[in-house]
């Protein structure tokens, strides 16, 4: 059940005293493993085992990189990362995943519901996230090959990269030799995505443009043109108010945020100019996305609190959603959350009607327009199991 680079498992041999007295580099040595005649007891075979496992197969050089990543977003004196610090970390490291889909993983581990992980925690949540990167990997080196052989020509690989949002600033794929351009088979292109996931220089060019991925700066690039109407590359105050109001409508109409949004345009705006370039934008945006997931974070506990599930509960029906959120969109038809329920539990024509009301009213409850985020699906099972369609929760994630 491991997956560890050779890298890896040289680190774990000196860790645990069973390899050379000095690092070695196997790369600029140009040797491998396979080189050296190792000899093992089985009791020295389940210490170095024991000590992959405790680093999760990572290299000693991808442990400091965790423990920068999780220094640098926790508070002073504190030891744990909250939920929404997890998030600002996993992206500081090349993971840009959405709020819900970290919330997942973080409650998986999170035993005491607090969403909060100590450093040890933290790392169990990145082998998580490369386990996630390999399957996604996996599954999209089999769609592109059609024809089942194995290799991917590439035109290809190209396609499977861009697929995998594998691009750099400028819409390039990962460098690769020669030969493996001209195929590459399924363990060389999850090994050249991991590798292109850490780059160091990739992850400073993210870090210098917030974050955001190729992708999500083309769309962004659009909506500052979209509303830029006299088309000199700089958005003035009122622009930008219209186009926040449109990007993060919940957001942006809550009393509190108003002073919140006032300060974070003051601080954008660097030159002073009452209006901002595109770079000022960018970094914009991403505050207000971070205090957006901080509100959200607040409003999943403030609710399973109200509706009176527990923790584990609650991520199990978030496992659920998310199972059932086919489109990436992070959120559900009327239609989806209907067919979901009559599979856990009998539904005649009345019972049906009495969940169609049900959505209405948490719909309408949330200020949404027909498609239902993830609170708004946990009041409508708190409204079924009240109802008594099933005994309980847990009944309805199976």
């Amino acid at each position: 059940g491991y997956s560890a680079s050779e890298e890896a498992v040289l680190d774990a041999l000196q860790d645990a005293n069973l390899g050379f007295e000095q690092r070695l580099d196997l790369a600029a040595l140009g040797m491998s493993l396979e080189d050296f005649n190792f000899s093992f007891t089985l009791d020295e075979v389940t210490l170095l085992l024991s000590t992959l496992r405790t680093r999760e197969c990572f290299t000693d050089a991808e442990m400091q990189l965790l423990k920068q990543a999780f220094d640098l977003h926790r508070e002073d004196s504190c030891e744990e990362l909250a939920t929404h610090e997890i998030l600002k970390a996993l992206r500081w490291l090349g993971h840009t995943l959405p709020l819900e889909v970290v919330q997942y993983h973080v409650g998986k581990l999170d035993v005491h519901g607090r969403g909060k992980l100590d450093f040890i925690m933290f790392v169990k949540l990145m082998k998580n996230c490369r386990d996630r990167d390999r399957k996604a990997a996996t599954a999209v080196f089999n769609k592109v090959d059609h024809e089942g052989t194995g290799l991917l020509d590439n035109d290809q690989q190209r396609m499977a990269f861009r697929g995998l949002g594998c691009l750099d600033g400028d819409g390039n794929p990962p460098p690769r030799s020669l030969h493996d351009s001209f195929e590459m088979d399924l363990q060389g292109f999850v090994n050249t995505v991991q590798q292109f996931k850490m780059d160091a220089e990739r992850l400073q060019s993210m870090r210098a443009v917030a974050g955001y991925t190729y992708e999500e700066l083309e769309d962004l690039r659009g909506q500052f043109k979209r509303f830029d109407k006299d088309g000199n590359d700089e958005l003035k105050r009122y622009e930008l108010v219209h186009l926040i109001e449109e990007l993060f409508p919940e957001h942006a109409n809550l009393p509190e945020f108003r002073p919140y949004f006032a300060k974070l345009l003051c601080d954008a705006d660097a030159d002073r100019s009452d209006s901002l370039d595109f770079s000022e934008f960018v970094r914009l945006m991403r505050q207000i996305s971070d205090h957006q997931d901080e509100y959200r974070c607040q409003a999943y506990f403030s609710t399973i609190h109200e509706l009176g599930f527990t923790h584990k509960e609650a991520n199990e029906f978030r496992g659920l959603f998310l199972a059932a959120d086919h489109d990436n969109s992070l959120r559900l038809s009327p239609q989806t959350i209907r067919a979901m329920i009559s599979r856990s539990c009998h539904m005649d024509e009345k019972q049906g009607q009495r969940l169609d009301g049900f959505c209405g009213l948490a719909i309408q409850k949330s200020g949404g327009r027909g498609a239902v985020d993830f609170l708004t699906f946990l009041r409508i099972i708190r409204m079924v199991i009240d109802a008594g369609f099933a005994e309980n929760g847990p009944a309805l994630a199976k």
